[in-house]
């Protein structure tokens, strides 16, 4: 049965959440093209989180920025979801490429 998230703190939902992704992760298991669909997915919420409700409830006021900035910086800074950029991918996949050749070499050389 699926909590009653009206009676559940912003913690315990965000924990819910927090569980949800975890299994949504360890169904995907390996597949790649699962994982990055789901991170697809995380984005694209943070996204609209950012977008459509954190920036129109900014703050109107100096005192309420204070605040604001006060939380952010004891309660660990700016959220933020890195990208993976395309060289880095493509450097990774060749280290995998080269450390797979060094191996199959090593097979090769030595006896059986």
């Amino acid at each position: 049965m699926e909590p009653d998230h009206r009676e559940l703190s912003l913690s315990e939902r965000c924990q819910d959440i927090t569980q949800r992704v975890e299994a949504a992760i360890a169904s995907c298991g390996n597949n790649t093209a699962a994982l990055l669909s789901l991170l697809r997915v995380i984005e694209q919420l943070h996204r609209s989180t950012f977008n459509d409700h954190f920036i129109p409830s900014l703050p109107n006021s100096r005192q309420e920025l204070y605040a604001l900035l006060r939380e952010m910086e004891a309660e660990g800074g700016w959220p933020y979801i890195p990208k993976m950029r395309i060289y880095e991918l493509i450097n990774y996949l060749n280290a995998q490429a080269a450390e797979l050749e060094d191996a199959e070499e090593d097979d090769l050389e030595s006896p059986h």
